[in-house]
C-alpha cells in the first residue's frame, strides 16, 4: 500500500493462495462454452391470406442450439441450422 507524504513506512500486508488448488473453480468461471438449455420461441409473418401463402419463419428461440428441424403442420418438415425460412401453403386450411 503506498501512502504518500508520510516520514514513516507504514506497515501492509498481503494474503497467497496456490493457483493450482483452485483450477476447477477457476475453470469453471471462466468457462462460458457450457450449453443452456433452449428455450424454443419463434415469429411467423403473415399468419393469414390467400394462398398459396408463402410465410417467413423467424427462429427467436433462446439458449444453445446446434439444429432446427421445423414441422410446417402440412407434411413437410425441414432440418437446417438457419434461423429464418420461407415456407408455401399450397391448400387453405389451418395449420398449427
Amino acid at each position: 500500500m503506498f501512502i504518500p507524504n508520510i516520514a514513516q513506512d507504514q506497515p501492509s500486508g498481503f494474503y497467497s493462495t496456490r493457483v493450482s488448488s483452485h483450477v476447477a473453480w477457476i475453470n469453471s468461471v471462466i468457462s462460458s462454452n457450457s450449453p443452456v438449455a433452449p428455450a424454443a420461441s419463434f415469429n411467423a409473418t403473415p399468419t393469414s391470406g390467400l394462398w398459396p401463402l408463402t410465410v417467413t419463419f423467424t427462429d427467436t428461440s433462446t439458449g444453445t442450439l446446434t439444429n432446427r428441424f421445423w414441422s410446417f403442420g402440412d407434411g413437410a418438415t425441414i432440418n437446417t441450422l438457419s434461423n429464418i425460412l420461407a415456407h408455401t401453403y399450397t391448400v387453405p386450411n389451418t395449420y398449427t
